[in-house]
Parts: structure tokens; C-alpha cells; sequence
């Protein structure tokens, strides 16, 4: 990390999403595919730490939380994060990017886990870019503005030698299909968001100094104008994201809902459409119970995709015959990678031998991810009549949940065979948000 005064910090939970329906609409001819996704935001998080100081590199520096950092209400697994995929060229050394100047600061990203890497192919890394970039701007009339405001933190503020560290701790599995690396960019737009207009004063425009330790000034998410400059809306900050990932636009709404503190109505469910950068919230009321199992296969999606193109829909292992599924790259990815289509065929086999054969069982994404999606858990079984007025999707949308008898106890069953049957898997029960 780096050394000298934190100006600021923030500790965001990052949640996973899975995809309970994914159309693919059509190729353009930049060769992206446009799609219609109903996405889930599942209690499945990563903790990003966003530090901004100033002075230069080295050194460690202490964690302050926003006050919703993640708390007692973490997903059940195995403890295994099922991280084995690879990825080669990533950057080597310790040493921050950018040149710590005023509007882009030095910027650092570290990982407590394989594989994830550390420099600008890191989507945390673009998003602080792509944020500073955008709203960075302010910062040197931040330091004017500061002199003679008191205390060290304005001092900092007109010192050169910005540095912004980020630090993931990762539970979400890399290269899964649950959005993971999306997530955390999505958290890095939405706390930079926040630590670059939470010390602007709705009434004078003046920074405040914040007493406790850095951390930005709770309440201030709708400050307003400053130098003719709208503070980013959500939708604003989403778009921001799509210039750099597809499942960013989601992931900021998600985000949003899984940090309350940071004053953005955000959404655990959404409908998705374009490349993944057109967002419609669909405010869902009630819970799902959902078990993730990540078998030990690397899919890119543009792997994904292009099988996809190439009409690589054979129906593979039974119960994974195309148009039976939500998700149409499932049959073609269930092909190519045996292991896919057996966890598919196998967790279906599971559930049905425990009542619930009706329960969606399906790829999230390109994979390698399967998930069961156990329904209406919250108020008790799907049959119980007080359960339909609770579900968590407008009966409007189609397809977005398994049917059958779903209770608590039963999904519980399901999670107990199912790390039994799948060994060296991630396997984790979590639950929607």
C-alpha cells in the first residue's frame, strides 16, 4: 500500500450476480451479440478497500469502513474459493500506475488471490480511471479551497503525489460467471463517486474536513451542483461503466443495493438488454435461496459466444438440451466442456431426488458456474398461497424461477449433497439481495 496521509477511504462490499435468463437477440457486426438478461445480485460478496492519500508509494496503510462493510450474514461454503484459473503477462512489481497527479492519481490495485491481475487488465483498475477521468477534475480547486481550512487533511489535499489504493479481498471464484472482477469495478465507481462529491458543500461549494479518519462525509450523495458539474445519478455512473465491461452497468445498481450507505437507490434484480449497458431495475420484494457450484473449467465468453455463432448447440448431456434452458450459450458450453454439463446433470439429479425437480437448474453466463435457484424461501414453500403476492420478480417476466415444492430445509438438503457430490468445487449456498 502507500504511504502518507489518508485523505479518504471506503470499504464496499461487491456482490456476485448470477443470470436466470439469458437471450441472446442477435450479432452485430462489431462482432459484440445483443441480449435480453434478467440478472440477480447474489449474498455472495468480495470486500473492495478504496484508499485515496496523498504522498509517495510504500509503506501499509489501515482500513476505514463506510459502516456497511460486510457483517455476520456471509453465504455458506466450503472456504474453498475455487480460483484456478490463470492468466498470463499480468503486471510484475509493486510499483503504483499513473503519475500521481492532480485529477489522476497513482493508482494501485492488489488482490488477495491467484490469478487476478494487478494492472490496467484488472476492470477495478479502468474503473478508477475511467473515474477520475470523468470526475477527477475537481480536485486541484479542492486543495485551493482547502488553505487555511485547518488540520493536516487540507494540507494533504495541496500536496502533490496523489496515490489510490485498492485492495480486493476476493470470495467470489475468478472466471466464473458470476461477475466477479465486474463487481469489483462497479464498487470502485461508486465509492470514487462518492469520496469526490461527499466534501463538496451543498451551500458554499468548500470542502469539509472529515474528523474521523478520512472517511467522506456521510449524507452529502446529493450535493448538487459544484462549478456548473451535476454529481453523477446512478444511471450516469452505470453508463460510465459500460465503456470498459457489460456486466458493469448491472453490477453499479447491484453495488448500490448492497451498500445502502452510499445513498443510491440500487437494485439486486435487473433486466438487461443491449450489450448488458441498457438497465431496467426490477425491484424485487422477496428472497431466493441460491447454490452455486463452480466446476473446474475455464470458459472465456467470447469462447462462449463464438461456439454460440458457430451453432455449437448440441444437446451434449441429458438435461442440457438446448431450448429447455434459460440461458442459451448452455447446450454449446455444456458440449465443449463435459464437466459442465455433468455438474448440470448431476445437481438436477439432486434436487430432483430431494422433491424439487421443478427448481431452475442452469448456467450462470458463459460459466463455468451452475447454480439452483430455490424460490420463495423467505415466506415458506412456493405452494403456500401467501408466497405468489411475495415472489421476487414481476409475474409479467417469464422464466425467472424454478417451480415445485421450495422450503428452506429443502435447499439445505440440496447444499449438503451437493458438497458431498462435487469435491474439490466451490460449492456455496447464498442467498439473493
Amino acid at each position: 500500500m502507500s504511504a502518507g496521509t489518508a485523505l479518504t477511504a471506503l470499504l464496499l462490499k461487491a456482490p456476485a450476480k448470477i443470470n436466470l435468463t439469458l437471450r441472446i437477440v442477435s450479432r452485430r457486426a462489431d462482432g459484440y451479440h445483443e441480449i435480453s438478461s434478467i440478472m440477480r445480485a447474489v449474498s455472495l460478496y468480495d470486500e473492495v478497500e478504496i484508499v485515496l492519500r496523498s504522498g509517495q508509494a510504500g509503506g501499509t496503510g489501515r482500513t476505514v469502513s463506510q459502516g456497511d462493510e460486510p457483517k455476520g450474514d456471509e453465504p455458506k461454503g466450503d472456504g474453498s474459493k475455487g480460483r484456478t484459473v490463470s492468466q498470463g503477462d499480468e503486471p510484475k512489481g509493486d510499483e503504483p500506475k499513473g503519475d500521481g497527479s492532480f485529477g489522476m492519481p497513482a493508482i494501485r490495485v492488489r488482490a488477495d488471490a491467484e490469478g487476478v491481475p494487478e494492472g490496467p487488465e484488472n476492470l477495478a483498475y479502468r474503473a478508477a480511471e475511467a473515474a477520475f477521468s470523468a470526475w477527477g477534475g475537481g480536485l486541484p480547486d479542492f486543495a485551493e479551497q482547502a488553505e487555511g481550512n485547518g488540520g493536516d487533511v487540507s494540507a494533504a489535499w495541496a500536496s502533490p503525489g496523489l496515490a489510490l489504493d485498492i485492495t480486493l479481498k476476493k470470495n467470489i471464484p475468478v472466471a466464473a460467471g458470476l461477475a466477479g472482477g465486474s463487481s469489483d469495478a462497479a464498487a470502485v465507481l461508486l465509492g470514487l463517486a462518492k469520496m469526490l462529491w461527499a466534501d463538496r458543500r451543498q451551500d458554499s461549494g468548500k470542502p469539509t474536513v472529515s474528523g474521523s479518519g478520512g472517511k467522506p462525509t456521510a449524507g452529502l450523495c446529493n450535493a448538487g451542483e459544484q462549478d456548473g458539474v451535476a454529481e453523477p445519478k446512478l444511471a450516469d455512473i452505470a453508463a460510465l461503466g459500460a465503456g470498459f465491461g457489460a456486466d458493469v452497468p448491472f453490477c453499479v445498481y447491484a453495488c448500490a443495493a448492497a451498500n445502502p450507505g452510499l445513498g443510491y437507490a440500487g437494485a439486486g434484480a435487473a433486466l438487461a438488454e443491449g450489450i448488458g449497458e441498457r438497465i431496467s431495475p426490477l425491484y424485487a420484494q422477496g428472497k431466493a435461496r441460491v447454490l452455486l457450484v463452480k466446476p473446474a473449467a475455464g470458459i472465456k465468453a467470447k469462447e462462449a459466444y463464438a461456439l454460440f455463432d458457430a451453432g455449437g448447440t448440441a444437446a451434449g448431456v441429458e438435461g442440457t438440451v438446448a431450448g429447455v434452458s434459460d440461458n442459451d450459450l448452455e447446450a454449446a458450453c455444456a458440449d465443449a466442456w463435459p464437466v459442465v454439463g455433468e455438474t448440470l446433470y448431476a445437481l438436477k439429479k439432486i434436487c430432483a431426488e430431494e422433491g424439487m425437480a421443478g427448481v431452475k437448474v442452469q448456467l450462470s453466463g458463459s460459466g463455468p458456474t451452475v447454480f439452483a435457484y430455490f424460490e420463495g424461501e423467505e415466506v415458506g414453500c412456493v405452494n403456500n398461497p401467501g408466497s405468489q403476492k411475495n415472489s421476487s420478480y414481476d409475474p409479467q417476466v417469464k422464466g425467472q424461477g424454478g417451480g415445485g415444492s421450495s422450503c428452506p430445509e429443502a435447499s439445505e438438503r440440496v447444499y449438503a449433497r451437493a458438497k458431498e457430490a462435487f469435491p474439490g468445487m466451490f460449492v456455496c449456498l447464498a442467498e439473493t439481495i
